[in-house]
Parts: structure tokens; C-alpha cells; sequence
């Protein structure tokens, strides 16, 4: 069984790259529309608020997930959407296969610092401690070092063309799937498996007084299009209820706390602190110091933790740096009215799914 997958669309073809998505609205002279399982969502009454627990559609999804495939795998990073999935299988003693984690580091340094520290200082000691309850569970640790970096960026400018997030990050890109085939091929020859990713959190935006439900295709473009077997736990159309309570929850905690608000941007602003209130109306984070759990969350293509990879790049592989920003820099003069601000750093234009009303 594959999960249906939200795509972009130019007329009638879809695509899995925005790129590839724009060149050919450019092209045809046609718009590009996202989707995002509008032919499922459009079937229901987004105002009633299931009346299910979270808890109990947690358990729900959860168990639709591992009766539906015969091999899971997990990906976590110890952050608070794919916490609150681990904890639900957990919980509710629902068997996982494999919990899959990974590593990135430009120059194979991969036990410490910023950009690896939720894997080492959170998702490692966490697993650590439950491993008598994972005993069965094949936990995978994966390190993306040099040869990946220097096989996702080196190349001329079409590596933009296969990847979806245009960060310093190589599990972004085909080039990744290639690099890990061997480590996962136990999953590849089984009848069904699936890949778990934590996909979304809501958004939510405020309009004549009422509260809307819509996604920017920028914030699930990274995971789209790079694996068939990928399972979004959260946002998908085989159990809506899910996403559509996770909505109300969002609002029910918003019209109590802040009953006059009008502008609620800054609670789905992940560079905004407000982010974390909305945060943990719907997820359980390991990380509870505040400040760790946006740790390195950026809108731009910098987060903190994409800086710390690129000091390494620069001061120990400068090939392999100046490729990324030389990529980059060409992609930008050539299209640079495809970019915020006219600016590649600062991500392409966001394409909005279509909103739904929850009141």
C-alpha cells in the first residue's frame, strides 16, 4: 500500500520537484497549483471537532499505520513530532520495526556540536533508556559524511533540480536514497513497508473573525518526492481526523488564551517563540528546555545548525563550498524572480493549499 502524497501540478502533469514545477509553468504559461488531498478533505465538515481523544487518534493512527504495513521504520530525530509518534507506539505497546536516525557532518564529525546534537544529547539517550521495551526494534544510526556532501553538491547546477529543500543537507536529495540503499535493503524485499515521517503541525491563519486551516507547500517540500514508501503520520489522507483535530486544538487553545487576537502569524512563525505555545498544544517534546526545542530553526536556508555544517565545509573541504553557493548564485541569477525578496536564501515563493474552515 502507498500513501497518497501531496504533489504539485502545472495543467495536468504532477511533479515531486518545485523547480522542475516552475520550469515548466514557465514554459506553458500556466500556474502551479499544490495539492494537498483535497479530494479527501473536501469530503469533511472541518468545523466539527472530532470527538475523539488526541490521545485515542494518536492510537488510531498508529495502529491503521502498523496494521496496514508489514515493516515500519521511524524516522526519528528526537524533535517534538517524531517524539510524539514514538511515544504513541510506545505507549500503546504498538510493535515498531526499525528507528532510523541520522547524522550529517561534512567532514565526518559526527558526535558533537550543534547540527547532530538532538540525535546525541536527546533521540540516543531516550532509546537508550526505553531499549529493553525496543528490544525487537532494529535501531539504525546513519551518518552522512564527506562522500554524500561532496556527491549532493559538488555537481553542476541540475542537483537543484533534484531536491526539495535547497539547504546545506544532503538527506534533501535522490543523492541520499542512492547512499543508504545497502543499510536499508532488509525493508526493500518485504511485501509492504513504509517510511514514518512527522509531518505537520497545523496552520492556521485568521480571516473576518474566523479560523482557517491550510498548508504552504514550503513547509513539506523537503520530504516530497525522495521516497514512495514515505508515511506522514500527522497530515495524511487515510486518516484526516487526525490533522482536523490537531487543528481545533490549535484554535480551542488560541480563542481561550488570546480571545481578542486577530493576527496569529507569530505562533506558526518557527523562528518566533510564540511557535512553541502552539507547539506543545499538540505534540509532547523530549527536548523541555524552551530554547533547545527551536534549536536551530530557521526561515531561511541558514538555521544555526546548516551554519555550523557550512563553517566546516569552508574551513576544511573549500571545493565542496564554494560548488554549493556557485550552484546557488547561478540558480539566483537566472531566477531570481522565483525567490522571495529576489533572493535564493530566502526560499522559493510559497504556493497555499486550499484553506478550510473550522467554525
Amino acid at each position: 500500500m502507498l500513501s497518497e502524497k501531496p504533489f504539485w501540478s502545472v495543467g495536468s502533469r504532477r511533479f515531486y520537484n518545485k523547480l522542475s514545477a516552475i520550469a515548466e509553468s514557465e514554459r506553458l504559461h500556466l500556474p502551479v497549483t499544490f495539492y494537498l488531498f483535497e479530494d479527501t478533505f473536501d469530503r469533511w465538515d472541518w468545523t466539527r471537532e472530532p470527538t475523539s481523544s488526541w490521545e485515542d487518534l494518536l492510537r488510531q493512527r498508529a495502529l491503521q499505520i502498523r496494521d496496514n504495513y508489514s515493516y515500519i521504520r521511524l524516522w526519528y530525530s528526537g524533535g517534538a513530532d517524531s517524539h510524539t509518534i514514538l511515544l504513541t507506539f510506545l505507549k500503546n505497546q504498538i510493535p515498531i520495526d526499525e528507528i532510523a536516525m541520522i547524522r550529517r557532518s561534512p567532514i565526518n564529525l559526527f558526535d558533537q556540536g550543534l547540527a547532530n546534537c538532538e540525535i546525541n544529547d536527546a533521540a540516543l539517550p531516550f532509546l537508550k533508556l526505553h531499549e529493553h521495551q525496543l528490544r525487537k526494534t532494529k535501531i539504525t544510526l546513519i551518518d552522512l559524511g564527506r562522500p554524500v556532501f561532496e556527491r549532493a553538491f559538488i555537481p553542476d547546477v541540475n542537483w537543484l533540480y533534484q531536491i526539495n529543500n535547497l539547504s546545506f543537507l544532503p538527506d534533501n536529495s535522490t543523492i541520499f536514497s542512492q547512499n543508504i540503499d545497502g543499510i536499508l535493503d532488509k525493508s526493500h524485499s518485504l511485501p509492504s513497508y513504509c517510511d514514518i515521517d512527522g509531518y505537520e503541525k497545523p496552520k492556521l491563519v485568521k480571516k473576518d473573525g474566523k479560523f482557517y486551516s491550510f498548508m504552504w507547500d514550503g513547509t513539506l517540500q523537503r520530504g516530497m518526492g525522495i521516497n514512495d514508501h514515505q508515511v506522514q503520520f500527522f497530515l495524511s489522507a487515510e486518516f484526516p481526523e487526525l490533522h482536523i483535530k490537531q487543528c481545533h486544538l490549535v484554535k480551542n487553545y488560541l480563542q481561550k488564551t488570546y480571545p481578542n487576537i486577530e493576527n496569529i502569524d507569530p505562533f506558526f512563525d518557527i523562528s518566533n517563540p510564540k511557535y512553541v505555545e502552539m507547539t506543545f498544544t499538540c505534540r509532547y517534546p523530549l527536548w523541555n528546555d524552551i530554547s533547545s526545542l527551536r534549536l536551530g530553526k530557521s526561515k531561511s536556508l541558514y538555521s544555526a545548525k546548516t551554519n555550523e555544517l557550512l563553517g566546516l565545509a569552508q574551513k576544511h573541504l573549500p571545493k565542496l563550498h564554494q560548488s554549493y553557493f556557485a550552484n546557488l548564485k547561478a540558480e539566483n541569477n537566472l531566477y531570481s524572480h522565483r525567490y522571495n525578496n529576489g533572493d535564493i536564501t530566502h526560499e522559493l515563493k510559497g504556493i497555499s493549499s486550499k484553506h478550510y474552515c473550522l467554525e
